[in-house]
């Protein structure tokens, strides 16, 4: 396998590595099942891809090239150019050519819910874009309902533009769009740590125990050795009134603890 391109950046290995593995995936839907073992990437130039086949794995010998089919020359060098992007993206590297990047995918008919997502993540993390970030997401979830990292984005979206309003934020919360985008994102991903800790704490300060509970009992599996999460879970039990479930929570953390004796103390009241 062969490239005239001499790569400058770390990224380049990757992204070649990554170019070979779809390309060798991809062939086989080229070639016919009842000829193809083996097939290799040839690449003399980013207008100039074709596959090498070998008909015959047992002895070598024979071997032919078959052109890629119209497109997918195009499809290579997006799925080239995006995982650039995405690296450098989360490097914070080079953010004006990555935006540019994303820009081009998406004016050139790219409609993948999984790109929309990273320029939402982008537009919002970065370019504090919070109007072009919310758009993304939306049209992200039109293409894939269950994005869950396009829920999580939007949700923080929304909240964030709700905390920043003139209004105190309240119990009329619980029924806005981001607390139910909240409970999405947990309830697609049962292992999603920021979710479930804006989920709990919004929860526990608006009188919703048992949902706060739900969510730091999850964070206290998610996230075993920290002890906040232990420590906000026995608190919960004890506004509800479940004294043991409480003191086995306030244990794990003098266990995680030792020397945190305002814990202990309560310990203390509770035995």
């Amino acid at each position: 396998m062969t490239y005239s391109r001499n790569p400058k950046s770390r990224f380049s290995l990757f992204a070649r590595r990554s170019i070979r593995l779809v390309v060798v995936l991809m062939s086989l839907c080229v070639v016919p099942q009842s000829t193809l073992s083996i097939a290799y990437l040839s690449c003399d130039n980013k207008n100039s891809i074709e596959t090498v086949v070998i008909d015959n794995v047992n002895d070598g010998t024979t071997a032919r090239a078959v052109h890629a089919p119209t497109g997918f020359v195009e499809r290579i060098a997006n799925y080239k150019n995006f995982m650039w992007a995405v690296y450098h993206a989360r490097r914070e590297q080079n953010i004006a050519e990555v935006k540019a990047v994303y820009d081009a995918l998406i004016a050139g008919g790219m409609q993948s819910s999984v790109l929309y997502t990273e320029r939402a993540s982008l537009r919002f993390n970065t370019l504090q874009d919070i109007r072009g970030a919310a758009s993304d997401c939306r049209h992200a979830l039109r293409l894939n309902p269950e994005n869950v990292q396009a829920t999580w984005v939007l949700a923080q979206v929304l909240l964030r533009r709700e905390f920043a309003s003139s209004r105190t934020p309240d119990a009329s919360l619980l029924q806005t769009e981001p607390f139910t985008l909240l409970k999405r994102v947990v309830e697609l991903d049962p292992d999603h740590g920021d979710g479930h800790r804006h989920l709990g704490y919004i929860a526990s300060e608006f009188g919703q125990t048992a949902l706060a509970i739900a969510s730091f009992k999850a964070l206290t599996r998610i996230a075993p050795y920290q002890p906040e999460y232990h420590q906000q879970l026995a608190a919960l039990y004890e506004q509800e009134g479940q004294t043991l479930e409480a003191i086995r929570s306030y244990e794990r953390v003098v266990t995680i603890q030792p020397t945190n004796f305002a814990i202990r103390n309560r310990l203390g009241t509770l035995y």
